[in-house]
């Protein structure tokens, strides 16, 4: 069977929650004089940079979001976040059971080539999309552009992530979904579309090479 997991990137292989809710706060407080709190931020985490901006301040200006975006991403750059403890071998095993991977991530392709780079994990995944070149989630293009590229059919995906948008994604693609607890989103915060909840790297590499 040619299984592809899909994965989201940042709350997901990434331990960045807590980096780009601090990002965003400083962002909005230095560009617009606005303070957000947590709640707030991490509900449009997954989203692509130019629709969470207008989701989180209501702000439609062009000029306000390229002053945002270039001050967020000097800043979040500063300390950039690592991968969640046990990912590298997490990957190697799903490789060594025959899965492919791929990753669909609301970040640009030069953030995550610069991820992929800086933590020598480019050679896991079969593909990837990002917001950059796909409509934003919760729209399903990045997965159906997965499953074409990958030459799978969608009873064998499954898409992996820590947000309800990604969920929501993979419902609108109609693929499988697991949600992981350990990055921004509470198991209660998924609706009853998900198959699994990990609440750990550990725990959720256990599972895919058990049931997926």
């Amino acid at each position: 069977m040619n299984k592809l997991l899909i994965f989201d990137w940042d709350g997901t292989v990434v331990d960045s929650t807590a980096h780009i809710v601090a990002s965003i706060k400083k962002t909005s407080k230095e560009v617009l004089d606005q303070n957000y709190d947590a709640l707030e931020i991490k509900k449009i985490i997954g989203l692509s940079l130019p629709q969470a901006f207008e989701k989180l301040t209501g702000i439609n200006c062009m000029q306000t979001y390229q002053k945002f975006s270039e001050y967020y991403k000097k800043e979040y750059i500063l300390n950039r976040p690592e991968p969640f403890e046990g990912m590298h071998f997490g990957f190697e095993r799903l490789q060594h059971n025959g899965f492919q991977l791929a990753v669909a991530t609301g970040k640009s392709r030069k953030g995550l080539e610069n991820d992929f780079k800086a933590f020598n994990l480019n050679h896991f995944f079969r593909d990837s999309r990002t917001a950059d070149e796909c409509f934003s989630k919760p729209h399903p293009q990045m997965i159906d552009e997965l499953v074409i590229s990958c030459m799978v059919s969608k009873e064998n995906v499954l898409m992996i992530g820590d947000s309800l948008v990604d969920q929501n994604m993979a419902q609108n693609a109609s693929v499988a979904f697991v949600g992981v607890t350990y990055g921004t989103t509470s198991k209660n915060d998924f609706s009853n579309y998900l198959l699994y909840c990990a609440d750990s790297p550990l725990d959720l590499f256990d599972w895919l090479i058990k049931n997926a």
